[in-house]
């Protein structure tokens, strides 16, 4: 399940189209604990692996598997990222910015409820 899952195909097709997609190798970081959030991704190819650094040796938390959401807490609160995301294989993910996702969402209602629901499902 993704924050996509509840849209129709037009919906899914005006959300895809403000997103940009990240290629990523193998080690590159996504995102690093403490950095201002903001975006949020979607996997669509690969594994990622959530990392706290702060250990010695670093912990990894979890993999995620393509269809998972990243960011979803920052996106809405616009809070600090709270631990590392990096690539464990190449992978891809799909980008949108806080502020470009936001506009589209307060310009299209009807897609902003069941962005906020699927992203209040992930949180739960």
């Amino acid at each position: 399940m993704n924050v996509l899952s509840d849209l129709d195909e037009s919906q899914q097709a005006l959300l895809q189209g403000a997103a940009t997609d990240i290629t990523l190798q193998r080690g590159d970081v996504l995102i690093r604990r403490g950095e201002p959030g903001g975006d949020i991704f979607l996997l669509t190819s690969g594994q990622l692996e959530v990392v706290d650094s702060r250990a010695t040796p670093e912990v990894i938390l979890t993999v995620l598997e393509p269809g998972a959401v990243v960011g979803e807490m920052a996106f809405v609160d616009s809070s600090p990222r709270s631990a590392d995301v990096r690539a464990c294989t190449d992978a891809t993910v799909r980008r949108w910015g806080q502020r470009d996702l936001h506009k589209l969402l307060r310009a299209h209602p009807a897609i902003g409820s069941r962005f906020f629901e699927g992203v209040a499902r992930l949180a739960s």
